[in-house]
């Protein structure tokens, strides 16, 4: 069933698309933009197919609803893009043995920590016999700093073995 200039304009505006005025349309029959059919009238589907393939590369302009959601989608696309290769990067790294699993992680520094921290509660008896008898306070320093160092040497090997 086809339509008149000016119902054809309101089915253009209800519809978003450029032309939306009986004049525009108007235009666009005068131009050869699109066709009228045998009758006079406008058939709306052929019309609508014409009037966009044979505007192509024009200045009509893309309804605001259409280019939000295409920029939308546009950007969900990228971030779906960007989350696989850094997912991919992951499982490289991942397969390269570059990444440790976090709860591996987590127990071998608890048990790290446990032994300094067992190191360090036991300073006081068996660091109190070997500075018991020292007399001068330099040396005092020396057997503290060596149980420092021994200390902080287990600490290294317990840390440095993770992975």
């Amino acid at each position: 069933m086809g339509m008149n200039l000016s119902q054809y304009a309101r089915h253009r505006k209800a519809r978003g698309l450029p032309g939306q005025t009986r004049q525009a349309v108007k235009r666009a029959v005068e131009s050869g933009r699109i066709d009228l059919e045998p009758d006079g009238t406008i058939d709306p589907d052929k019309a609508d197919r014409a009037w966009a393939e044979r505007t192509k590369g024009s200045s009509f302009s893309i309804p605001k609803r259409a280019k939000a959601a295409a920029t939308s989608f546009q950007r969900a696309k990228a971030d779906l893009e960007r989350a696989k290769a850094e997912l991919a990067q992951l499982e490289v790294a991942k397969a390269r043995g570059q990444l440790l699993e976090r709860e591996a992680v987590e127990q071998a520094l608890a048990d790290a920590f446990g032994a300094v921290k067992a190191g360090l509660l036991s300073w006081p008896a068996r660091l109190s016999t070997k500075v018991a008898g020292l007399k001068r306070r330099d040396d005092c320093r020396r057997v503290l700093a060596a149980e420092v160092d021994r200390l902080l040497a287990e600490l290294a090997e317990s840390v440095g073995g993770i992975g």
